[in-house]
């Protein structure tokens, strides 16, 4: 009977696959980070679109965008706690081969499934059975973490923080509302100027505070501290400069957050493997702010 149950579940499992992936959270044009889900939302788009709008291949053979990843969890309960902490709510549960636990979890346009795996098949108590470590073990291959966008979180409490101040940064917040009208008008020395204003705001309230704070929920809700597996670093990726920080969930999986910064000059920089230092545009940056 148990080697029937296991065959079952591991039928039912290895079609859910993981990948890594940003979430499509909306921001403002200005942040220069694409809602990732606007190409699904023109494929779903209403019927009278025009076919020079239609964005689908000619061949009709595409996808339209992840629709959930799967994570397997030796305690089902424990990950749900740790993911609400991100924002995802159970939308629903449900047993697998009427044995195995599992849930959709939802955030704000995100889907996670956890499967629980039970004991039995873990082959060891699940107090001693971890995730293979995929920040220690550089030799792996496949799917390795999946990837929160923060950056309207951080830009949220950044407001909540510095409105309560006077002048300097909070100007940022009045005159930013009124950018998107002028942003094809702005000249070289607009466009450096903001990318301190940027600099600035981050470094006032930035993914590091953000992680502090979200510790503290943990702490307050969970009684649970986080286990960080990188701590906040910079990042340039194309015209983009982001903070990126590794978390552990509770089973040992890697989750990134990320933060999106600023944008270098259009231009500037190509998208290339050739060797670019993170530290060389934010030493920049940090110059002219001083």
């Amino acid at each position: 009977m148990m080697g029937v149950l296991l065959k079952a579940f591991t039928a039912l499992l290895l079609p859910n696959l993981c990948t890594s992936f940003l979430v499509g959270n909306k921001l403002k044009r200005n942040f220069a980070v694409e809602d990732s889900l606007s190409y699904s939302s023109q494929i779903y788009s209403s019927s009278s679109t025009s076919e020079s709008e239609d964005q689908s291949p000619s061949n009709g053979i595409y996808t339209s965008g992840i629709h959930h990843t799967a994570i397997r969890t030796k305690d089902i309960e424990s990950s749900i706690k740790f993911y609400s902490l991100l924002s995802f709510e159970v939308e629903d549960k449900y047993l697998i081969g009427g044995q195995v636990k599992a849930a959709w979890l939802q955030n704000k346009s995100t889907k996670l499934e956890l499967i629980e795996v039970p004991e039995h098949v873990l082959g060891a108590p699940k107090e001693l059975v971890r995730a293979a470590d995929q920040m220690a073990k550089m030799n792996l291959l496949g799917l390795n973490h999946i990837c929160l966008d923060v950056t309207e979180s951080i830009r949220a409490r950044q407001g909540m923080k510095l409105s309560r101040g006077s002048g300097g940064l909070n100007q940022w917040f009045v005159e930013n509302e009124n950018e998107d009208e002028d942003k094809n008008n702005n000249s070289e020395s607009c466009a450096g100027s903001r990318q301190v204003d940027d600099y600035e705001r981050n470094a006032e309230y930035g993914l590091q505070d953000w992680l502090l704070d979200l510790e503290d929920e943990s702490k307050r809700n969970f009684g649970k501290t986080l286990r960080i597996a990188l701590e906040p670093t910079s990042r340039t990726i194309g015209m983009n400069v982001y903070d990126i920080a590794y978390l552990y969930d509770p089973d040992g999986a890697l989750v990134e957050v990320l933060n999106y910064v600023t944008s270098v000059k259009e231009g500037s920089i190509g998208t290339s493997w050739e060797v670019m230092m993170d530290d060389d545009f934010i030493s920049m940056l940090k110059q002219k702010s001083s």
